[in-house]
């Protein structure tokens, strides 16, 4: 019996991409917003985001996925040597019909060290609005 996770998706892995690579969800339930807060930064070409209480909340997509799809997004992301999946609370926005605005736990990939190159006036962005980054 395979097991039904929900998954947070943010930035470049967000449905089309993902969709493209053939990965086939159980369920799109919709757009929604982490409630920790966090900053987004480039790490050469796609974004990772680190917590930060000062930071913002990252708009993306939630899933429910099986087990099986779960260990081939943890291969995708690196799970373990760049990023950690961290269980965290996601708002689901109230543009969704079936589930409004409820609160759900769902699996989020943090970035797991930050890079030697760190530099704030290059490097970080944040999800300063849900739709747009800005650099600070």
């Amino acid at each position: 019996m395979e097991f039904i996770e929900n998954v947070f998706i943010y930035g470049n892995s967000k449905k089309s991409q993902l969709i493209n690579n053939g990965f086939e969800y159980v369920d799109y339930i919709g757009r929604s917003e982490t409630i920790e807060k966090f900053d987004m930064i480039n790490i050469g070409g796609y974004p990772a985001i680190v917590p930060n209480k000062h930071g913002y909340k990252v708009s993306g997509d939630l899933y429910t996925v099986g087990s099986s799809q779960l260990k081939d997004l943890d291969q995708l992301k690196g799970e373990g040597v760049f990023f950690d999946r961290i269980l965290g609370e996601i708002y689901i926005l109230k543009n969704n019909p079936r589930k409004n605005g409820i609160l759900v736990n769902a699996w989020v990939y943090v970035l797991k060290d930050m890079p030697e190159t760190y530099d704030e006036s290059n490097i970080f962005l944040t999800t300063k609005n849900l739709l747009t980054y800005e650099r600070i």
